[in-house]
This record gives C-alpha cells, sequence and structure tokens, in this order.
C-alpha cells in the first residue's frame, strides 16, 4: 500500500510455498517476490501499482514457467515480459496502463506462439499485432482503449478466422477486453489464471447485485461476500475447512458444503445464483479434476459439469446468466479443445458456439450482455473525453457516464453491478481529486466517498463488501495520513483504524475476513499451516 519500505514474505493464495518481499501498491522502490494464485514455484519482484520503476518476475495463475518483469500499472515506462494465464511459454514486454509508450510482445491467454505489440490503455497511437487467445495465427492492428480511431481486425479467441473491427472499451464486447486467457466474460477479469472465484465479482449476467470476493487464488479460507446470481441479499462467510452450508444468491433452498478455492478435494452442492433447484458438484478452483453440476445465474434449468479454470479437460454444460435455455459445453479457459454453446448474459435468445480462449477452431455467435435496452456511448480507457450512458450488465436502469481508466476529468454516475439504486461520480484510477458515491457491490446502502488509488487527499467512507453496517474512512493505497475504521470483509462488528500499507504509523485492530471477534493470527491465503504473519 505505498509503504516507504518494508516487506511481506509468505504464501499468497495457500501455496504451498514461496514468498512475497518488497512493497505493494506504488512504493518508490521494493520488490514482490513469492508465487501468486497457488502456483507450486514461482516468484513476483518488482512493483505493483504505478511506481515509477521496478519489475515484476514470477509467474501469475499458476503457470509452470516464465515470469512478468515491468511496471504494472501506468508506469511510464518499464516492460512486462512473462506467461500471462498458464501458458507454456512466451512472454508480454512493454508497458500496460496507458503508457506514454511501450509494446507488449508475447502470448496472451495461453497461446502456443504469437505476439502482442503496440499500446495498450488508450495511448494516442500504435497498434497490437499477433495472437490473441491462442489463435494459430491472426492479428490485432489499431487502438485498444477509446483511442479516436483505429480498429480490432483479427481473430478473437483462437477462432480460425473472423474479425473485430472498431474501438473496444465500452462496445458490449467490452466486457471480454477485461479477459486475459480466454474467460468468456469481464467477470473473470478480475481472475489472473483462471480463478473461478473473483470472476463472479463482475456481476455475471446482468444481477442485480453481488460478487465473490476474498478467495484469491483457491484459499480455502476467506470470505463469499455479496450476492450471486441476482439475489436481493445473502452472503457466504468462508470456513478453512469443512463446509459452507446455506443459501447462496438467495435460492429459496440449498446448500454449498465442501471445500472452496483450490482444496485437493471436496465437493459443492447447492444453489447458486437462486436457482429454484440445481447444485454444483466437484473442485472450484484449478483442481486437478472434478466437476460443476447444476444452474448458475438463476437458469431454471440447466447444469454445469467439468472443469473450471484450466483444468487439463472437463466441460461446462448449462445455462450461465439466468438463460432461459441453452447451454455451455467444452472448457473455459485455455483448455486444448470444447465449445461454449447458448446464451450468455440472460439473452432472451442467441448463442455462443465455439471455443474461448486460444481453443484452435470455433466461433463465438450470439449476445453478449442481454441488456433489454440502453446503449454505451462514448470512450473508455483514458479517453480525453466522452461518456458511457445505459445500461451495463442488464441492469434496468441507470448509467454510467463520465471517463473511465484515469482520464483527467469526468465522472461515472449510476448503477456499476446491478444496483437497483446508487451512483459512482468522480474519478476512477489515481485521478487527481474526485470522489466515488453510491453502492460498491451491491450493497443496501452506504457510500464510497474520496479518491481511490493513491490520490494525495480523500476518504473512503460506506460500506465495503456488503457489510450491514461500518465505514471505511481514510486513505487507502499509502496515502501520508488517514485511517480506516468499519467491517472489512462481512464482519458482524470490528473496525480497522490507523494506517493500512506501510504508513509510518498506525494499528489494525479489529475482525478481517469475517472473524466474530480477536485479532488477526494464522494463515494467509489458506497456507495448511504457520500461524505468522511475517511483516
Amino acid at each position: 500500500g505505498g509503504q516507504p519500505s518494508g516487506s511481506i514474505t509468505g504464501n499468497v493464495g495457500g501455496q504451498p510455498s514461496g514468498s512475497i518481499t518488497g512493497n505493494v501498491g506504488g512504493q518508490p522502490i521494493g520488490s514482490i517476490t513469492g508465487n501468486v494464485g497457488g502456483q507450486p514455484s514461482g516468484s513476483i519482484t518488482g512493483n505493483v501499482g504505478g511506481q515509477p520503476s521496478g519489475s515484476i518476475t514470477g509467474h501469475v495463475g499458476g503457470q509452470p514457467i516464465g515470469s512478468i518483469t515491468g511496471n504494472v500499472g501506468g508506469q511510464p515506462s518499464g516492460s512486462i515480459t512473462g506467461n500471462v494465464g498458464g501458458q507454456p511459454s512466451g512472454s508480454i514486454t512493454g508497458n500496460v496502463g496507458g503508457q506514454s509508450s511501450g509494446s507488449i510482445t508475447g502470448n496472451v491467454g495461453g497461446q502456443p506462439s504469437g505476439s502482442i505489440t503496440g499500446n495498450v490503455g488508450g495511448q494516442s497511437s500504435g497498434s497490437i499485432t499477433g495472437n490473441v487467445g491462442g489463435q494459430p495465427s491472426g492479428s490485432i492492428t489499431g487502438n485498444v482503449g477509446g483511442q479516436p480511431s483505429g480498429s480490432i481486425t483479427g481473430n478473437v479467441g483462437g477462432q480460425p478466422s473472423g474479425s473485430i473491427t472498431g474501438n473496444v472499451g465500452g462496445q458490449p464486447i467490452g466486457s471480454i477486453t477485461g479477459n486475459v486467457g480466454g474467460q468468456s466474460s469481464g467477470s473473470i477479469t478480475g481472475n489472473v489464471g483462471g480463478q473461478p472465484s473473483g470472476s463472479i465479482t463482475g456481476n455475471v449476467g446482468g444481477q442485480p447485485s453481488g460478487s465473490i470476493t476474498g478467495n484469491v487464488g483457491g484459499q480455502p479460507s476467506g470470505s463469499i461476500t455479496g450476492n450471486v446470481g441476482g439475489q436481493s441479499s445473502g452472503s457466504i462467510t468462508g470456513n478453512p475447512s469443512g463446509s459452507i452450508t446455506g443459501n447462496v444468491g438467495g435460492q429459496p433452498s440449498g446448500s454449498i458444503t465442501g471445500n472452496v478455492g483450490g482444496q485437493p478435494s471436496g465437493s459443492i452442492t447447492g444453489n447458486v445464483g437462486g436457482q429454484p433447484s440445481g447444485s454444483i458438484t466437484g473442485n472450484v478452483g484449478g483442481q486437478p479434476s472434478g466437476s460443476i453440476t447444476g444452474n448458475v445465474g438463476g437458469q431454471p434449468s440447466g447444469s454445469i459439469t467439468g472443469n473450471v479454470g484450466g483444468q487439463p479437460s472437463g466441460s461446462i454444460t448449462g445455462n450461465v446468466g439466468g438463460q432461459s435455455s441453452g447451454s455451455i459445453t467444452g472448457n473455459v479457459g485455455v483448455q486444448p479443445s470444447g465449445s461454449i454453446t447458448g446464451n450468455v448474459g440472460g439473452q432472451p435468445s442467441g448463442s455462443i458456439t465455439g471455443n474461448v480462449g486460444g481453443q484452435p477452431s470455433g466461433s463465438i455467435t450470439g449476445n453478449v450482455g442481454g441488456q433489454s435496452s440502453g446503449s454505451i456511448t462514448g470512450n473508455v480507457g483514458g479517453q480525453s473525453s466522452g461518456s458511457i450512458t445505459g445500461n451495463v450488465g442488464g441492469q434496468p436502469s441507470g448509467s454510467i457516464t463520465g471517463n473511465v481508466g484515469g482520464q483527467p476529468s469526468g465522472s461515472i454516475t449510476g448503477n456499476v453491478g446491478g444496483q437497483p439504486s446508487g451512483s459512482i461520480t468522480g474519478n476512477v484510477g489515481g485521478q487527481s481529486s474526485g470522489s466515488i458515491t453510491g453502492n460498491v457491490g451491491g450493497q443496501p446502502s452506504g457510500s464510497i466517498t474520496g479518491n481511490v488509488g493513491g490520490q494525495p487527499s480523500g476518504s473512503i467512507t460506506g460500506n465495503v463488501g456488503g457489510q450491514p453496517s461500518g465505514s471505511i474512512t481514510g486513505h487507502v493505497g499509502g496515502q501520508p495520513i488517514g485511517s480506516i475504521t468499519g467491517n472489512v470483509g462481512v464482519q458482524p462488528s470490528g473496525s480497522i483504524t490507523g494506517n493500512v500499507g506501510g504508513q509510518p504509523s498506525g494499528s489494525i485492530t479489529g475482525n478481517v475476513g469475517g472473524q466474530s471477534s480477536g485479532s488477526i493470527t494464522g494463515n494467509v491465503g489458506g497456507q495448511p499451516s504457520d500461524g505468522n504473519f511475517r511483516n
């Protein structure tokens, strides 16, 4: 969080070994080394969060080999080299996040070969050429990120042919822009390496609210907070072992029992997404085997069976996103083969058939987003001006207007994630000023106001993670002063007060991760044992 110095050493994401050392969050110096996402080995070293210099090297998403080196987060210079999304080989070099110059070369999404070169993130010029999604051939040329002109032509998702022409960054398929590694929806944007959990954070299928946040990298503990599948309320708080029982997504009945997050064994059975019936059984989070069967997204029927998260084989069949009919069959993530057929996003009709994410062939046809009405107009991704107005994610009403992606000014107002009400206004992405007010994550009430992303001042107040009450006030991201007070995670009570992120002083007291009381001692990320936080 922008500490001037210090290091975090340990396992993140339940890895059997590894360590994180260095500064996280725009520190001027430092490095992070260790495993991220349960990889068996590897390390991340460098600065994360717009540091002026540094590099990240290691594995991202459990890849067996590879490294990422460079700046992540709009650094003025640097490069990312390595594998992204578990590719067996390849590298990404260049600037990511609107850098003034640079290029990305390498494989994106487990492709066996290819390269992406150019600017990504609203650069004034540049081009991306190469394979995206493991295609055997093809190229993407043009500007990506709301540039005033340009086009993307080529193959997306490993298809042998096809083209996407125009600007990507607010288009309804922009939801796929956030996907690295063939994910079928932006909901997987938070997941690097095919994790099945943060993927639901983005609201899949126009749910009015909800997110699964807390489990990163298949940790057996943590918390799932929010509604999944348009549920009006409810939360899942994780057990490090045993079972999670209850309703997920406001279902009238059902239960989830088993291990969540890459446990070596276990099963999840019950309804997910308010379905009247169905069950999910198998491993979730890159387990070596298992299957998920049941309804996802409140569909009245259907099932998902197979492996989710880059498993070597398996298939997903059923409805995704509350579709009235349709099915997804095949591999999702980087599987060597498979296909997705059916409706995605609750569309009344349409289908996605083919391979998504580096499959050797296939095609995507149908509706994406399922919005009944509305429109997205404007620039997304660092545009100098413009606005997005309309429904995002099938919300019944609301609008997003303003600049998204570090624009110098603008605001986002409307509903984000299908919330029935609320608004986000201000700058998002390190803008020099602005505020975010409204509901984040479908909370019934609360607001986040202030600067997010290391702004020189500001505060975040409101509920974070759907907590019934509490507030976070202060600076987040290494600001020189401030404090965080309130509940983080879905804890019924407690508070975090002090500085978070290496501030010169402060303390963290309260519940973290839904603990009923006390302090934080023990394992972070589902490590099998240790019981210590190491600086």
